[in-house]
């Protein structure tokens, strides 16, 4: 059996993972530039040239900062489940806490896991209202940002196979065009996880607020403070 979940403050975690993520977005926008030197260079092949080396060094540059990003946001991601089942025990959680590292490297299975356990996270962390009962709550910003970011994922593989299978004007375009709209997917996705962090961490924070407040007989606001 997995030993207790006790709580700790997810604010250091949400914060450096949101510095990693916002590094991410500018190595996106760096990707990006160089798609468009190699979309605009297709058709003459010495700045073709050497859009392609600027296009290796971003690449590389950008797996240095996903890399970064990965180690950052995971951190983040297991303890805020770790602590869903701290704070609120009777929430009813799918998948045992160590899928919320494990399940972004399982083949198939990382396509929708992650996304469960952030709505377990999510909804652990829901205030109830006045009769205890908790709204029903909207994953807009959840979905919205997971269905971007793997279709931006597997948007840019496809653009990078056809780059690396490129030999005429037209299929340099072509790949470009598909490396660009893969990007750009994918720097959406960062941009909701910077705010999806933001708000999974507030929610998490005011829930043990308010329950502490309760416990105490203090107002929620002092409590925060």
């Amino acid at each position: 059996m997995p030993s207790p979940a006790v709580y700790s403050p997810p604010r250091t975690a949400a914060t450096a993972a949101t510095v990693a993520l916002a590094l991410g977005c500018a190595a996106q926008l760096f990707v990006l530039v160089a798609d468009f030197h190699i979309l605009a260079a297709a058709d003459d092949r010495l700045a073709l040239d050497d859009a392609g080396r600027l296009f290796d060094g971003a690449l590389v540059l950008q797996n240095l900062v996903l890399t970064v990003v990965l180690v950052t946001f995971l951190t983040w991601f297991y303890r805020m489940r770790v602590n869903a089942e701290a704070i609120n025990p009777q929430a009813h959680h799918q998948l045992q806490r160590w899928w919320s590292i494990g399940a972004w490297f399982v083949p198939v299975v990382c396509l929708w896991f992650p996304r469960q356990i952030a709505v377990d996270i999510w909804q652990a962390g829901v205030l109830p209202d006045r009769p205890g009962e908790r709204a029903p709550q909207s994953f807009t910003l959840l979905n919205f940002g997971w269905v971007v970011f793997l279709a931006g994922i597997g948007i840019g593989e496809v653009g990078v196979m056809d780059y690396d299978q490129a030999h005429y004007p037209d299929s340099f375009q072509e790949a470009a065009q598909w490396m660009i709209t893969g990007e750009t997917l994918l720097l959406a996705g960062l941009v909701c996880a910077i705010l999806l962090v933001h708000k999974m961490t507030e929610m998490q924070e005011q829930y043990v607020a308010a329950r502490a407040a309760r416990a105490y007989g203090v107002h929620v606001g002092e409590v925060q403070g």
